[in-house]
Formats: C-alpha cells, structure tokens, sequence
C-alpha cells in the first residue's frame, strides 16, 4: 500500500486522517520495517511515516530509539 501512495489520492487521504489515530503500541512490531522505509525526501508519506515514528518514540522509547540510532 505505501509503493501507491503517491499515486492514489484515496490512500493518501485515508492514511494522513486515519493513521496516527491508531494507538501507537500496534506498531511496535512493524517499527523496524518502518523505520526502513524513511528517506530525506519531503514528500507526504516521509512525513507521515516521521510522525508516526516519533509519536512512538514518545511513547515507546526503550522499542524505537535503537531503531533510529
């Protein structure tokens, strides 16, 4: 689903409204897929995959800080 996201607008309005929603423990185990797929660009879904990290991080720091480090 992230490979289209640029090019369907309806996962990028359901993503960007709906994703950080969802309770930030579901997404331990997928944190070093994740953390994988950030990049330098400046696009929606960088941005989206960085808040939802850092939301993580703040809640879970001990499971997505030695991820990014």
């Amino acid at each position: 689903m992230l490979e289209n996201f640029e090019s369907i607008p309806f996962y990028q309005d359901f993503l960007t409204k709906n994703l950080l929603l969802i309770p930030t423990h579901k997404f331990i185990v997928a944190l070093p897929q994740l953390t994988v797929r950030l990049s330098n660009k400046d696009d929606k879904l960088t941005k989206l995959l960085k808040d939802l990290i850092k939301s993580c991080a703040i809640d879970h720091p001990h499971h997505t800080l030695p991820l990014l480090l």
